[in-house]
C-alpha cells in the first residue's frame, strides 16, 4: 500500500507500512513482531459487534499508552499470578 505525495513539482509515493487482516470478533489475538518494531502502531477493528482481547509482544522497553477514540485507557495493575 503507498501513500500518494505531491512536492510541488513531482508526484511520489511513500511505503505506507499496513498489514489488514481479516479476524472474528471473539476471542483472543497475540502478535508479536520478528523485526524492529515500529515507533507508533494503529489498530483499528471495524465491525458492528464484537469484542476481541488483544496481546502485543513489544519487547523495547519504554514507556506506552493506549488510546481508544482519543481517550488514554488508564493501564491494569501489575499481576504476577497471570504468567505468560
Amino acid at each position: 500500500m503507498m501513500d500518494h505525495i505531491w512536492d510541488g513539482f513531482y508526484t511520489g509515493q511513500e511505503h505506507k507500512s499496513m498489514f489488514p487482516a481479516v479476524i472474528q470478533t471473539t476471542g483472543f489475538y497475540q502478535i508479536e513482531y520478528t523485526g524492529t518494531p515500529f515507533n507508533n502502531m494503529r489498530y483499528i477493528m471495524k465491525g458492528l459487534n464484537g469484542l476481541i482481547k488483544l496481546r502485543v509482544l513489544y519487547w523495547n522497553a519504554g514507556s506506552y499508552s493506549v488510546s481508544v477514540a482519543g481517550s488514554v485507557v488508564e493501564p491494569n495493575a501489575f499481576d504476577s499470578t497471570i504468567g505468560k
